[in-house]
C-alpha cells in the first residue's frame, strides 16, 4: 500500500529531524 508508505516516510524524517539539530526549514513544516 503505498499511503502507507508514504506515513513511514514521514515517520522516518520525523526521526532524522529529532536526531540533528541543524535540519533544513522543511523539518519545522511536519
Amino acid at each position: 500500500d503505498s499511503s502507507n508508505q508514504i506515513e513511514i516516510l514521514k515517520g522516518l524524517l520525523r526521526e532524522v529531524c529529532k536526531k540533528y539539530k541543524n535540519v533544513p526549514a522543511g523539518c519545522h513544516q511536519h
